[in-house]
């Protein structure tokens, strides 16, 4: 019995060692990462929806297993929430948004409802074959098992238990707690110059608005002489 238990930990243990080593052999696994990062990113939304050829691309990737794969990992490590958090609260994220009230996004869209190569391009992942497949060998592909042993690591959840001493993690968590936060987005909500034409023609009544018409003007009355 004792043999036994003893063969049991030594499995145990060698399997963290294992699982150790896929850690860090996955470590430098940058483009999932980067892909991921950069299909959830909260700033490119806008974007995305502003330019329809970029938003074919990104709904092809989102269709992809090495996209999903990708959200697997950050989905793992505590820094991309608190990368996620600062983000949000970054004052350049309603710029962007802001950006969305420009008409030309509006005519670019127009033009790409009439415009057959644009639902070409979204429907590509759907007729191509090799999508199917990338799903159907999902199972074992090495990449998700890799992901997969990280779980078994005790790196890992070393990584989230020291999660709040973290100085990203203590950066987003005291942002909301920053007073010149708050003025920095009243600023951007109110800049004429982040809605594009809008506020080009918001800002011309208020510049003429103290001016007097010339026709309105009276004529200088003569100067009597000394």
């Amino acid at each position: 019995m004792k043999l036994i238990t003893l063969s049991v930990a030594l499995f145990s243990l060698t399997g963290l060692a294992q699982a150790d080593e896929v850690v860090a052999q996955t470590a430098p696994a940058t483009p999932l990462r980067s892909t991921a990062e950069a299909n959830t990113n909260p700033t490119t939304y806008p974007a995305l929806a502003g330019n329809p050829a970029a938003f074919a691309q990104w709904s092809n990737a989102m269709t992809s297993p090495a996209t999903y794969l990708g959200l697997m990992q950050l989905g793992m490590e505590p820094n991309s929430y608190a990368r996620t958090a600062s983000q949000v609260m970054n004052p350049t994220s309603l710029q962007s948004y802001q950006r969305m009230t420009d008409p030309a996004v509006y005519l670019r869209w127009l033009q790409a409802a009439m415009n057959p190569g644009f639902y070409t391009s979204m429907m590509a992942p759907a007729l191509n074959p090799t999508s199917y497949m990338n799903w159907a060998t999902l199972p074992v592909n090495p990449q998700l098992w890799n992901q997969a042993m990280q779980m078994l690591s005790p790196s890992l959840y070393m990584k989230w238990l020291t999660a709040p001493m973290s100085p990203s993690v203590l950066s987003a968590a005291t942002t909301p707690m920053n007073p010149g936060l708050y003025p920095s987005w009243a600023l951007t909500a109110v800049n004429p110059a982040n809605y594009g034409p809008w506020g080009s023609f918001l800002t011309q009544p208020a510049a003429s608005a103290g001016a007097i018409p010339e026709s309105f003007k009276l004529p200088a009355a003569p100067r009597s002489a000394p």
